[in-house]
């Protein structure tokens, strides 16, 4: 039996087979990898609906995440999870859970039992296997069976909970038309562009434009609370347990250098939205720094593929910077709003020469020329992609959707610039290709519906659950 699983590769599949058989897709689950010594505090419990959660609680909640996250982006999970708000989402997943209770909603033991021995990642020739089921438990998933069929219980609550929310979303056969059209009609545009960049290089500011602004804005110089963080690096597990244990020790962090032969490395200035500096991204420490003084030792923590224990060495609380360290950014912001407004008044004025009438309505290249405008078309492009030279295609094709013959839009602001657009060509959906197509894009659709109205119902929940 042993044999089954020996291979590391079949193992992945086994754990990629289980999760999608009991966790419920439709949401997004995770927590950080992150290594605590002994002595560290629990994490701090959450509070919803005005009770405090057990930080035991919370603790499985994160486990739960870690393990949906891992099977979500298998071999990338390294490389994402830096960016993933791992704590707001086992927060979530609490929430839900008691949405789940408070609905009444229960699973029995009989369900639970049903689940895992239809799980095929726990069968042999089509019956559950004991041995097998005992073995991924403890040398796949590395959790006790009691654990696992408590998560199994609670993803099960969510299944039904998400059921019961989505039961009465549908989706009509215009519903479905519609959204197969945005997704496979392609149109191009004709369109006048007031870009501010062809604006900007001619455009001069004087010192008293700068000086004026920085005097009224200072604010938005702001500097954020920074911190200097010495770290020691350790290769491996063992030895970052090693130091740990050293760590707890009065003036641990010297000693651990000293009896380790490791080097005392410094980040330098770094802020909360920064990465540290060296080493790459860590929210989840660098949200503690608020709490912590200068000298404090925080907990060694795992960051990519090394282990790291910090000390801070020193705080800069917040300032707002001399205008001369600043002058050149001033400068910057200074030109770029004089461009857009400059953008602004010539689109607005063609938008305007185009309604009067004293040009052909169609002749855009002349309008554009008259106001030192940009003016072009595209080739025909989708909903949802990328437009050479101007950038996401959503905003015009849905302006472009409204015009009919000739019409033109109103101005239209995307963070390039300013855009006046009429249709070009229209390329309408294959009807016999939707027809064939139309139930699978249909059953697509209802689930993408779903998902969305369950993603406001979760964000609603939130709102009551925490009061913010």
């Amino acid at each position: 039996m042993l044999q089954i699983f020996a291979n590391k590769e079949r193992n992945k599949k086994i754990m990629i087979g289980i999760f999608i058989c009991i966790l419920p897709g439709f949401l997004l689950w995770g927590t950080s990898s992150i290594m605590r010594s002994a002595k560290e505090p629990s994490a701090p419990a959450a509070v919803i609906f005005g009770r405090r959660v057990p930080a035991e609680d919370f603790s499985q909640a994160m486990q739960a995440v870690r393990m949906q996250t891992m099977m979500q982006f298998g071999d990338s999970f390294s490389q994402v999870e830096k960016f993933l708000d791992f704590r707001n989402l086992a927060l979530e997943r609490l929430i839900l859970l008691h949405e789940g209770r408070s609905r009444g909603i229960r699973v029995s033991d009989e369900d639970v039992r049903r689940a895992i021995a239809r799980n095929p990642a726990f069968q042999r020739k089509g019956a559950f296997d004991p041995a097998g089921y005992e073995y991924v438990m403890r040398y796949v998933l590395r959790v006790q069976p009691r654990a696992f069929e408590e998560m199994t219980r609670q993803n099960l609550v969510l299944t039904r909970l998400y059921d019961q929310v989505t039961a009465a979303v549908t989706a009509s056969d215009s519903d479905v038309r519609a959204a197969y059209e945005k997704e496979n009609e392609q149109i191009s545009i004709s369109y006048i562009a007031g870009l501010p960049a062809e604006f900007q290089k001619n455009i001069v500011v004087d010192d008293a434009e700068l000086t004026d602004y920085f005097s009224k804005n200072a604010q938005e110089f702001k500097q954020p609370i920074s911190f200097n963080l010495e770290y020691l690096t350790f290769e491996s597990e063992p030895q970052a347990v090693g130091a740990s244990q050293i760590l707890e020790k009065k003036d641990g962090f010297d000693k651990a250098s000293k009896e380790m032969g490791l080097a005392i490395s410094e980040t330098g200035f770094f802020t909360q939205s920064d990465p540290v500096p060296g080493i790459g991204w860590a929210n989840d420490m660098t949200e503690s720094l608020l709490r912590v003084a200068r000298g404090t030792v925080l907990p060694i923590r795992q960051i990519d593929s090394k282990y790291y224990a910090f000390r801070v060495k020193d705080i800069k609380e917040p300032y707002i910077p001399a205008y001369e360290t600043v002058k050149d950014k001033i400068r910057e912001i200074v030109l770029q709003k004089k461009a857009k407004e400059t953008a602004s008044q010539k689109i607005n004025a063609a938008l305007a020469r185009l309604k009067d009438g004293a040009a052909p309505r169609a002749d855009f290249d002349a309008v554009a020329a008259e106001f030192g405008l940009k003016s072009s078309a595209t080739d025909p492009f989708k909903f949802g992609s990328y437009i050479q030279g101007i950038g996401a295609s959503d905003t015009f094709f849905t302006e472009a959707k409204k015009l009919k013959g000739e019409e033109f839009s109103p101005v239209l602001e995307i963070p390039g610039g300013y855009y006046i657009i009429k249709v070009k060509s229209l390329i309408p959906i294959d009807e016999a290709k939707f027809s064939s197509e139309k139930t699978a894009f249909g059953e697509k659709f209802l689930s993408r519906k779903k998902q969305e109205a369950f993603g406001a119902f979760v964000q609603e929940l939130k709102k009551k659950a925490t009061g913010s």
